[in-house]
């Protein structure tokens, strides 16, 4: 890592959880989310890096050193395997609130989708929940935390799709657990031919290769989806 600190508005962290299926050798996905996400918010001028501190398999002390390094007024995480990455994600916000009390953390993806009020009840580390797509959602959260004019107002309250303790100023750490969580109307569907995938967040740290298939070289294993008509029990993405 370079010395020279290189600030950013906006960092995006792959948290550091790792899959069984990278265990065993099949091969790490890129953060597919973090990464439509990104181009959104370089589209609207912010500056973005990514920290993918799975496939670097990166500790959480490594971590604190880098978000240290970057200097980010905002950390943005989440997974493709939201579930069992979750306790992993808290771990880390809870060290990053601890060195860094201003730190603003936002968390997406299925599981703070689907439990975005107990996580907030539960979780002081956690300011903001992007709930459902947020590739606008994230543009126009930023938008209203960094004073932009345009989007959808000045205020959280304003911002479709999120989940937030309107009780406190999201920079500030300071309210007890058990307040209120508020949580703004979703947004419907995005069209996703108006987003482009960040690809060159991948390029800063000249990490392609590390993302390998069955050991067969540079691969990019693409995992998505938007919702399913069938009702299998071991699967949640009817609820998309």
């Amino acid at each position: 890592m370079n010395n020279a600190p290189v600030p950013c508005d906006v960092l995006l962290i792959n948290p550091p959880y790792v899959t069984l299926t990278s265990r065993i050798g099949v091969g790490h996905q890129v953060p597919l989310g973090l990464l439509m996400g990104g181009g959104a918010l370089i589209d609207a001028g912010f500056s973005v890096r990514l920290l993918d501190a799975e496939v670097q398999h990166l500790s959480i002390a490594e971590v604190v050193a880098h978000v240290r390094h970057l200097r980010p007024r905002v950390v943005m995480t989440g997974h493709a395997g939201s579930t069992p990455a979750h306790p992993t994600c808290m771990e880390m916000f809870r060290a990053l609130k601890h060195h860094f009390p201003d730190l603003i953390t936002i968390y997406g993806g299925p599981y703070p989708t689907y439990h975005a009020r107990e996580i907030l009840a539960t979780h002081p580390e956690v300011d903001i929940i992007v709930r459902g797509e947020g590739e606008a959602t994230a543009v126009a959260l930023l938008r209203v935390l960094s004073g932009a004019e345009g989007g959808e107002g000045t205020a959280l309250e304003n911002v479709t799709s999120i989940a937030f303790r309107p009780a406190r100023h999201p920079a500030h750490n300071n309210a007890a657990l058990g307040r209120e969580v508020l949580l703004t109307p979703e947004r419907p569907p995005l069209n996703m031919n108006d987003y482009r995938i960040g690809w060159e967040l991948l390029d800063q740290n000249n990490s392609w290769d590390l993302y390998q298939c069955f050991g067969m070289g540079r691969a990019v294993i693409v995992q998505l989806s938007r919702g399913c008509p069938h009702q299998c029990t071991y699967c949640g993405q009817r609820g998309f």
